[in-house]
């Protein structure tokens, strides 16, 4: 019997859905983060339409990736400043969705982490999507540029020679 409600199953059914990498990191025998990542993809496609942001059939640009989605099905977003989570808030970018506030002793303010929903850690970016047609995944704030994205997205430089090696796992 499915632990999913009637709503997440059809959001499961969605063409976006990273299976792949939803398989890799979810299995059926822990049904509570799935039907977190599930309602965190039924969040994401309430507040925006993915078919707007589906990129074009070609890689990002420069920097040789080719959006296989191995590097960011495992990325740890890591810590967020809390003026940045304000602004993602403020600005209601989807990034902001999926953090929360972390205990840093002798910190002097706030700091967020993610990827969390629901108040359950997510095993993979609930921002990361799969287009059927370029069979290629790409991510739902990219395209918003610089400070929209958390910094360990920001900051990570794909290694193509490498990462081809990984592609088959």
């Amino acid at each position: 019997r499915s632990a999913l409600t009637r709503e997440l199953r059809g959001i499961s059914r969605s063409q976006w859905i990273p299976w792949k990498w939803v398989r890799r990191n979810y299995t059926p025998t822990a049904p509570k983060p799935l039907s977190a990542l599930f309602d965190a993809y039924r969040t994401v496609s309430s507040q925006v339409d993915l078919r707007e942001l589906v990129p074009g059939k070609t890689g990002s640009g420069t920097s040789g990736c080719i959006r296989c989605g191995t590097c960011c099905s495992s990325l740890e977003p890591g810590l967020t400043n809390q003026e940045r989570y304000r602004d993602w808030i403020a600005s209601g970018t989807l990034a902001g969705l999926f953090f929360r506030e972390v205990a840093r002793p002798n910190a002097d303010e706030s700091w967020y982490t993610g990827w969390f929903h629901n108040g359950i850690r997510l095993r993979i970016c609930p921002l990361l999507y799969y287009c059927p047609e370029t069979e290629k995944h790409w991510c739902a704030v990219y395209h918003l540029g610089h400070g929209q994205r958390p910094e360990a997205c920001e900051t990570f430089l794909p290694n193509p020679p490498d990462c081809g090696a990984i592609h088959e796992l």
